[in-house]
Order: C-alpha cells, then sequence, then structure tokens
C-alpha cells in the first residue's frame, strides 16, 4: 500500500479526467418493485482498489451518495421518458452529472482535497474558501434527518432516517447540500457502528413524544411530533459527539470550519 501510495506523489489529474469516471460511480437503474411495480434507483458503486478514485469513495460514500440524490439540476420526466432504454439513460444520466455546476462545485472541491492530501494535484479545479459555521446550526440541520413522517391509523408516529425523505424540504433559509451530507453521513455512518447507540436514543426520544398526548388530528400530531423530536436532539449529547467525531475525521476535505463543536 505505502509503494503504490509513493508511485502516486507527484501525479495530476485534471477535472475532465475525473468527471469521466462520474459514469463509474454515479448510476440510474431502472429497478421493479413486486408491489409498486419499475422504479427508478439512483446507485453510488465503489471502485476497483487500484482506481484512483477508489479510496475518495470509500471514505466518503454517503456524502456522496447524498450529493447524488438530492442533486436539483435534474429532469426526473426526461429520465423516466427514457427508463426502457437503459443504454440511453445511462449516457443521459452521465451528461447531467458532468454538466451540473452545483454538483461539480462541490464533489470537485472534496475530490480536489482528497487528492492533495495524497499529494496529487487536480489540475482545473480552484477550491473555494472554507465557510465558517455554528455548531448548534449543523446540529439544526442533523435533527431533521430524523424524521417523524407518518401517523398510522392507530395513532402511532412512524419515523424514517434517509437520504431522500428528511426534515430539510421547507427548511427555513437557504439550503447548503454540502452541510446536510456532512450530517447525513455522520448518521449514516453512526448506524452502521452503533458506537453510541444514536439509534436507541432517537427510539426513546419517539417513545418520550408518543406519551405527550399531541393532538387528535393526524396533521397537527404530525408537525407537533417533528417539532418535538427536532427539539429534544438539538441538545442531545450523543448527536453531538456523533457529529463531533465526524467532523475530526473529516477537517482535512471538508470546505467548512465549525465553532464551538465539542461536546
Amino acid at each position: 500500500m505505502l509503494s503504490a501510495f509513493l508511485g502516486l506523489i507527484g501525479t495530476k489529474y485534471t477535472v475532465d479526467e475525473v468527471k469521466q469516471e462520474y459514469k463509474k460511480i454515479f448510476q440510474k437503474k431502472v429497478g421493479e418493485h413486486p408491489e409498486i411495480g419499475p422504479y427508478m434507483n439512483t446507485e453510488t458503486n465503489k471502485l476497483p482498489p487500484e482506481h484512483f478514485l477508489h479510496d475518495f469513495v470509500e471514505e466518503n460514500y454517503w456524502l456522496i451518495h447524498y450529493l447524488q440524490v438530492n442533486r436539483v439540476d435534474e429532469d426526473f420526466g426526461k429520465l423516466q421518458e427514457m427508463r426502457d432504454s437503459p443504454a440511453a439513460l445511462a449516457e443521459y444520466y452521465h451528461r447531467t452529472l458532468v454538466e451540473d455546476h452545483s454538483f461539480n462545485r462541490l464533489l470537485l472541491t472534496l475530490v480536489s482535497r482528497h487528492l492533495n492530501s495524497r499529494g496529487i494535484e487536480l489540475a482545473g479545479h480552484t477550491d473555494a474558501a472554507r465557510q465558517t459555521i455554528s455548531a448548534d446550526h449543523l446540529t439544526g440541520i442533523a435533527v431533521r434527518f430524523f424524521f417523524p413522517n407518518e401517523i398510522t391509523d392507530n395513532g402511532r408516529i412512524k419515523a424514517s432516517i434517509c437520504a431522500g425523505i428528511h426534515g430539510l424540504k421547507d427548511f427555513e433559509g437557504e439550503r447548503d447540500l454540502m452541510l446536510e451530507a456532512f450530517c447525513y453521513e455522520a448518521i449514516f455512518n453512526e448506524l452502521g457502528s452503533r458506537q453510541y447507540g444514536m439509534l436507541d436514543e432517537f427510539k426513546s426520544i419517539l417513545g418520550r413524544v408518543r406519551g405527550l398526548q399531541l393532538s387528535t388530528d393526524k396533521e397537527m400530531k404530525l408537525n407537533r411530533a417533528q417539532g418535538a423530536v427536532w427539539a429534544l436532539l438539538a441538545s442531545n449529547e450523543k448527536l453531538r459527539e456523533v457529529l463531533s467525531d465526524a467532523y475530526k475525521s473529516k477537517e482535512g476535505i471538508l470546505p467548512l470550519v465549525v465553532e464551538g463543536l465539542e461536546p
């Protein structure tokens, strides 16, 4: 591994070379669900060990998956038109990613910082200045991934933690996909490792909220449940630890500075 790393020192890749690899990493495919029928699936694929972006994708999988799923410059109608033509769909999707300015601004900054940390230059890209935010602002974004999204017929509160179903759709203020992606990755890495028991913490908070007798009206009950869950999570020490440790491990490549994040 060391010899492979040393062999890359002094290497230079271009922005166009990185964009060409999008077709290997990011894909849209049509699947078939036994109940709902055909659906469009967004996939983020890992790369073989010898690929120059293997480590980047491996170390930032959930982060870049979120950027892919939530990119705004996407014509869903056009994608649906091509669902019966896999080759045309793949080519069209690759082209939209290559031409998506916002997506590339975020992704290439991460790629550039990752490659630079290994002594490799990304030619044709200039990193933007780091953005400074407060820990409270970051936490306020993170809590919205813990999303009560349904009241069942028997009055129970159902919730999800997901890349596409979350409480950021109506975020009050300007959305920042990089901050969202970082929070999403931190949360999903924790769900995989369960180092801090954040899933159990979330279930405990949901249990407390369920006992509040919020409303007999479903919509009102759901709205109040969301607010209560987010308020409790905003001051949750374990969530702050999850974000703090994730930030420490990613600080070198993230285009942001978080102040006051230590638990």
